[in-house]
């Protein structure tokens, strides 16, 4: 009798893999219960996201069943996708999604995901990508924490974004201030950041100096934003200038922000700029600069 117990415990184990309710995507694949493939979604079909191929629901699975049963399958925030083309972003999932499949029945289903290398280039609709495995520590903490809020904005790309390539922190910037202070708070105790007070009697709390972004030489459009403090009424311009101080793009020049919280929002277009460096400052009518993000394009 015992031999026959210890027999059927492997048996049971390996029937509740396979026919209990849920299971992951990973899981599937491997025990060969579905197919799938994995794409860029259609730009036109993801409109939650003001950039369609980096966040929202940004990918396309097609999944088939190939059992004789009704399943549902589980993926899990935090999951990689990897392009086949590594000069594409790897990207991961940011929402926790269950996707249930008749029998023998295939199912094209939208995810969520987001962009884990900022350098590389965006994925688009006939990119291909393959499960890959999932992140660990605080990468995949962030990607949970999005998935439970449904962070699926800028603000969450941008706090990936910090974690996997040390981006500037204060690009975690979102209209709704709870979920930029949640972000922003994760990402600061994830690195051990402190807010660090500027020198002198400057009305900015915090100094904000920001490089390494990088925009593709051609044609284009930069937009960003800066959220910030003020401890009295300021005077600020926002200029872009090359590595000579010349002058290439003006914001505004001399515009008055009120004591408070204040947010920047700029947009610029480019076209055939040369390569090189460049600085977007934000100064004073003093001259004191607060803000200085290099933009390098190449």
């Amino acid at each position: 009798m015992k031999k026959l117990v210890v027999l059927a415990i492997p048996f049971f184990i390996y029937s509740a893999i396979v026919y209990g309710d849920t299971i992951t995507l990973s899981q599937a694949v491997k025990l060969k219960m579905i197919s799938i493939s994995i794409s860029g979604a259609p730009a036109n079909e993801n409109s939650e996201s003001y950039t369609p191929s980096y966040t929202g629901q940004c990918i396309q699975m097609k999944v088939e069943n190939l059992t004789d049963k009704d399943i549902k399958v589980f993926l899990e925030a935090g999951r990689f996708l990897n392009p086949d083309d590594t000069t594409i972003q790897r990207m991961i999932v940011t929402k926790d999604q269950m996707i249930a499949i008749q029998k023998k029945q295939t199912k094209i289903s939208k995810a969520c995901a987001m962009c884990s290398q900022l350098l590389n280039h965006a994925p688009g609709p006939a990119t291909p990508f393959s499960l890959g495995k999932k992140a660990e520590g605080k990468l995949l903490e962030l990607a949970q924490l999005i998935s439970k809020n449904n962070f699926q904005s800028n603000a969450a790309q941008s706090a990936i974004w910090a974690i996997t390539d040390n981006d500037d922190i204060y690009n975690i910037c979102s209209d709704n201030k709870e979920e930029s202070k949640i972000l922003r708070t994760f990402v600061k105790e994830a690195k051990g950041l402190t807010d660090v007070d500027v020198a002198g009697n400057a009305p900015f709390k915090l100094d904000i100096n920001a490089d390494g972004t990088f925009v593709k030489y051609s044609a284009g459009k930069i937009t960003g934003s800066f959220e910030f403090e003020l401890t009295k009424d300021t005077k600020m311009s926002m200029v872009l200038v090359n590595e000579k101080g010349e002058q290439i793009w003006k914001w505004s020049k001399d515009y008055t922000f009120m004591a408070g919280t204040n947010t920047i929002s700029y947009e610029f277009g480019y076209n055939h700029i040369p390569v090189g460096n460049y600085h977007l400052k934000l100064t004073d009518d003093m001259g004191n600069v607060f803000i200085n993000k290099i933009l390098t394009f190449k």
